[in-house]
């Protein structure tokens, strides 16, 4: 019937909606990821550069 119908293309759109909304997320999560592992990985060079810095500066 057409209620049915109805009722069916609602609840589509409410998952539609529901598919982007975590879509978003999801994309979200793995920018967020990414700018972390930048800065990681930016953290972990100061560091070493630091230990090699040391490590001259000690052996002098």
């Amino acid at each position: 019937s057409i209620k049915d119908m109805h009722k069916y293309s609602v609840y589509g759109r409410a998952m539609e909606a529901m598919v982007d909304d975590m879509l978003v997320a999801g994309l979200n999560f793995i920018d967020e990821a990414f700018k972390l592992h930048g800065k990681v990985n930016n953290l972990q060079h100061k560091l070493s550069s630091t230990i090699g810095i040391m490590d001259k500066e000690l052996k002098l």
